[in-house]
């Protein structure tokens, strides 16, 4: 036994009311990883096209504030009808709308199964501390 090992054995036995969890298995962590890392780069990357859509309108005098909330306004200045924007600048924005909508879709399902992996987990662990409580 080192040190570390002495020194949180101390700490355990002057807290007896802590409650100590098991630690994830590698398949949690795995799925842990998975989830909210691809989540993470796919945020990463809408925000790019965001910015870039951003500053094509704004090469036009549209100035957007930033935030995935000023998309809905972002498309109503592409898909205007009177807009001053010309075709091929449309065009484009309306190619960078398409992803950006594809990568929301995504970022949505796995913050939905994120959440549902958390809640699983966490229930898996209250019931293990339940069970060791009794």
């Amino acid at each position: 036994m080192n040190a570390a090992d002495a020194e949180a054995i101390v700490i355990a036995a002057q807290r007896p009311e802590m409650r100590f969890v098991e630690p994830r298995t590698e398949e949690q962590q795995a799925r842990a990883v998975l989830l909210f890392r691809s989540r993470e780069r796919l945020v990463h990357h809408r925000t790019e096209l965001v910015n870039a859509l951003r500053a094509a309108l704004y090469e036009y005098g549209h100035a957007v504030p930033q935030g995935i909330g000023q998309l809905n306004g972002i498309e109503a200045i592409v898909e205007a009808p009177d807009s001053d924007l010309p075709e091929l600048v449309r065009e484009e924005c309306l190619n960078l709308l398409e992803p950006i909508s594809e990568k929301t879709s995504r970022i949505n399902a796995r913050t939905k199964k994120a959440k549902n992996w958390l809640r699983r987990t966490r229930r898996a662990v209250c019931r293990r501390c339940l069970g060791s409580a009794h």
